[in-house]
């Protein structure tokens, strides 16, 4: 992935939060700087989604930004029929700076869609929230093609479609599903983690609090507020009862986003537990001892307490600090350290002692980790998938990971299985070698950018080789790879976003590095085939400049990432800097409105260069949807998604330029990229979508041109067609090009094309529902025409059967 503007729009907790005032008639005027100012902070309910007979947590975060003490302010819970709520109205004070948490309990009684209202109120100064909650019959069975998020976050259901085409009254039926073991051949593909035998890199885990190294930390997966609905933890036992009269916390990477509110709790058995320090809004002193550079912050407790387990609740969160793996700004937990002391002021927590610790999550950035990329590997085969991209960031498959000692060659185990799973099961590979090694070139200076995964990542130790001897270094480790899978991996492609993750941008080192690969895999093996890394966004000034170092007559392809393009069938610019200069341009500088055009302007600069035939993919492209526990709001739900991603697959494929979305599975909690669920390894609406199509059109050849004539309502429509293998049947898709939306947009056209000879049936099918339905149709002086069908802003297919 590019890395990420730090400063993202980012979901607060669907509050809408107003400036407070007091009015005078129809004047407003200024509150006074002491005075109490209330607002409502965060709105949270344990289950947005929820069935009818469930109980309902719900809360609202009260906050005071005032001088003063805000006293018997007013929080009144509206709910529509159909939600009860115990104690509707609350009376609270807040202290100035402070907050006050107030909980309902609500009990679905129907189903529907609940808007509840939260109203504060002190004096004149009112404040109100809002937050949906939908409710679905406890006997419902709906999938997650109608069960999806909206462009806010919020659950909704879609209707199912009883037609596929007006006034046709015949039934719909279910496509039959491929796996990727029964489809020959197609050009979708998934960016996706390798399975590993254990997480080599754990930057954040909870470890890391007890371990007493200032340097390491923990951090809490983000949160899309201040308040957490469910406020994260770390629990530490510390092996045995312990007399405790001191807490310090040690605080994060340059003394930064420390807890503002937080309790501190105690037990002797894990069980039953006592409080014995809160804050509400703390303020970090500099008047401390340090760890490092950390300035310890000690909480000395009001007499000492026997406990074995020690317990901290972070229930006000700092606004977090960046780099590039906290992927957007949001709140965390995150502490470098927790020392607990004895009555004798020795730290008892620490795990060379033998303490451990739990915590309630941990950030992972854009990695995975061992666990979930099991869980979720397996849905490759189920969807139909016929290649994929690995070594993502963190794979073992990296440079970095593959030789850990100079000269010393490895595959992780389980990563090797995985990869003649992916083989076994059909599935091509698109291996990228990539990222540096700091056994061979390292920066003097490497940037400061705080607890990161370090393996492999270009940001880190492990940038690209600068040096001959490091170039020859990357050459052994490309031998090694190709040599052991050569005969059955094809594609190679040569680093990852060049134009943005080799250092300094200099493309002429980057060419260096591709003329010395490339030739050396031809040499191996003259079939197998290399790839310019793919580029965030075209990069065709840079790519040139790079070729210019040799490597043309060996690269059989060109790839790039259009993140950003308007619509998958519409244009973009370019993203490029070279000696100090940003050379990226528009898309009305470019002139490439449409992708034919993108595409013929990144071959250029390989027909500059003697190698007009290059083939060119799209191999990493995605969106990440709005969530309620995501602190990036997008403005697209999981409908809007699935229907941009069918037709990015349906069109490059038509084009004949394999695609790839990023990706199957994506854990982080701040923005989440992949069309796989979260939290079962489900489908999510994006799974059935893709599944359908390549169920649908997969073993088949596009036709360039198609003799038709479209008479509709939708203002841009497309029309491809395809010729299924060893048939002779055709298949054409339909689709308004609108730009991305969650509307349901549905347009009754008309759709006559040449088909030289009278087709025994035509079939319409629905590829967001994977639904198919007899046609109602005609044929007529060489045409079949099909009156009344529906087309939406997604590839609806038309296949005329010939036998």
């Amino acid at each position: 992935m590019i890395s990420m503007d730090n400063i993202c729009r980012f979901l607060v907790g669907m509050a809408v939060v107003l400036s407070v005032c007091v009015g005078l008639g129809k004047e407003a005027v200024a509150v006074e700087q002491n005075a109490p100012q209330i607002k409502i902070a965060h709105i949270w309910s344990d289950k947005p989604l929820a069935k009818t007979g469930e109980t309902i947590k719900y809360s609202g975060f009260i906050e005071n930004t005032g001088g003063l003490t805000a006293r018997d302010i007013s929080v009144e819970l509206k709910a529509p029929e159909g939600i009860t709520v115990v104690n509707q109205v609350a009376k609270v004070d807040v202290p100035a700076g402070s907050y006050r948490r107030v909980d309902w309990t609500l009990k679905a009684v129907k189903s529907g869609t609940a808007n509840l209202e939260v109203t504060a109120s002190c004096g004149p100064a009112v404040e109100k929230a809002s937050y949906r909650i939908l409710v679905i019959a406890r006997s419902a069975k709906y999938t997650r093609q109608e069960l999806c998020t909206d462009n806010g976050g919020y659950w909704r259901i879609l209707d199912r479609p009883s037609t596929l085409q007006q006034e046709n009254t015949a039934g719909l039926k279910p496509i039959k599903h491929k796996k990727s073991s029964e489809i020959k051949r197609n050009t979708y593909g998934i960016c996706t983690h390798v399975p590993r035998s254990k997480d080599y890199e754990d930057p954040f885990n909870p470890s890391h609090l007890i371990d007493g190294d200032p340097e390491s930390c923990w951090s809490s997966q983000q949160n899309n507020s201040s308040y957490p609905g469910v406020p994260p933890w770390a629990e530490i036992d510390l092996g045995k009862a312990h007399s405790i009269r001191q807490i310090n916390l040690i605080p994060y990477w340059h003394n930064t986003d420390f807890p503002v509110g937080f309790s501190v709790h105690t037990s002797l058995d894990g069980k039953t537990w006592n409080t014995v320090l809160r804050t509400e809004n703390y303020k970090v002193t500099d008047h401390s001892e340090k760890r490092g550079d950390k300035l310890v912050q000690p909480f000395t407790l009001e007499r000492a307490v026997e406990a074995r387990y020690v317990r901290i609740e972070f229930e006000r969160l700092p606004l977090s600090g960046g780099n590039y793996a906290e992927v957007s700004q949001g709140w965390k937990a995150r502490l470098s350290g927790i020392e607990v002391l004895d009555n004798k002021g020795a730290n008892v927590a620490l795990l060379k002692q033998g303490a451990s610790v739990k915590a309630s999550d941990y950030f992972t950035g854009w990695q995975n980790t061992a666990k979930t990329v099991d869980g979720s590997f397996g849905r490759i085969f189920d969807i139909g998938y016929k290649w994929v991209r690995i070594s993502q960031w963190g794979d073992q498959t990296e440079w970095a990971a593959v030789e850990r000692v100079k000269g010393m060659f490895h595959m992780d185990p389980k990563t090797d299985a995985g990869i003649h799973r992916l083989l076994d099961n059909g599935v091509d590979i698109l291996y990228t070698l990539d990222y540096g090694n700091a056994l061979y070139d390292r920066p003097d200076q490497p940037g400061d950018i705080g607890p990161i995964y370090r393996e492999g990542h270009p940001f880190s130790l492990n940038w690209g080789p600068r040096t001959e001897e490091g170039r020859q270094a990357f050459v052994r480790y490309t031998d090694f790879v190709v040599r052991k899978y050569g005969d059955r991996i094809k594609w190679w492609e040569l680093w990852n976003e060049e134009n943005g993750w080799y250092p300094g941008f200099e493309p002429e080192l980057y060419g260096k590095l591709l003329f010395a690969v490339s030739k050396h895999i031809k040499e191996i093996n003259p079939s197998c085939k290399v790839m310019v890394g793919g580029t965030a966004a075209p990069a065709p000034i840079t790519t040139e400049i790079a070729l210019r170092e040799g490597a043309a007559p060996y690269v059989d392809a060109y790839a790039f990432h259009p993140y950003g393009i308007d619509k998958p069938e519409g244009g973009m610019g370019t993203m490029e800097q070279y000696q100090g200069k940003n050379l990226g341009q528009s898309r009305e500088q470019t002139g490439w409105n449409h992708l034919e055009e993108i595409i013929e302007g990144v071959k250029k600069p390989f027909v500059q260069h003697g190698n007009p035939n290059v083939e060119v993919w799209l191999n990493e492209w995605g969106t990440n949807v709005s969530g309620l526990d995501f602190t990036y709001n997008p403005g697209i739900g999981e409908y809007a998604c699935a229907k941009y991603m069918m037709r990015f697959y349906v069109y490059s494929g038509w084009l004949k330029h394999p695609a790839a979305w990023w990706a199957l599975y994506n854990m982080n909690k701040s923005q989440d990229w992949g069309i796989i669920d979260q939290r079962d390894y489900g489908f999510r609406p994006m799974s059935y979508a893709v599944q359908n199509i390549c169920s649908m059109v997969s073993d088949v050849d596009p036709i360039p041109s198609l003799d038709y004539k479209y008479d509709g309502a939708a203002s841009d429509p497309k029309v491809v067609s395809y010729k299924r293998d060893g048939t002779g049947d055709m298949l054409v898709l339909v689709w308004a090009a609108d730009t991305n939306t969650d509307e349901v947009r549905s347009y009754p056209s008309k759709l006559s094309f040449k088909l030289d000879s009278l087709p025994k049936q035509v079939t319409l099918t629905d590829l967001y529902w994977g639904v198919s339905q007899q046609a109602v149709w005609s044929y007529e002086d060489g045409r079949v025409t099909v009156e009344g069908l529906i087309v939406h802003d997604y590839p609806v297919a038309i296949e005329c059967r010939m036998k």
